[in-house]
């Protein structure tokens, strides 16, 4: 599954600030499917548990995220695109990651 979201409003510097600030927040409350997590560049995050594959990356006023889930797990595809995206908008909207 992959899910894109642009950032018209935001500079790529803001916005992968923002990412940085919220990211172990966010990747916190899904430890028990991502717990192994690295940063491959500055801008580029991968994680992976349970079979669950995730790659998040910063590119220009964009966040591209990939998620690769394991075939028990693909039932709930819906449900974790519709959080996924809902953690991304809020990423426009979260005034505590301003500065």
């Amino acid at each position: 599954m992959k899910i894109s979201q642009n950032y018209p409003d935001l500079s790529h510097e803001e916005l992968l600030r923002r990412f940085k600030a919220r990211v172990d927040t966010l990747l916190g409350r899904y430890s028990d499917f991502i717990s192994d997590r690295s940063w491959v560049t500055d801008t580029h995050l991968r994680g992976a548990g349970r079979g669950v594959k995730a790659d998040l990356q910063v590119r220009g006023q964009r966040i591209d995220v990939e998620i690769k889930l394991p075939l028990l797990m693909r039932a709930f595809r819906g449900k974790v695109e519709v959080v996924v995206r809902r953690q991304l908008e809020q990423l426009a909207e979260d005034s505590s990651a301003a500065t």
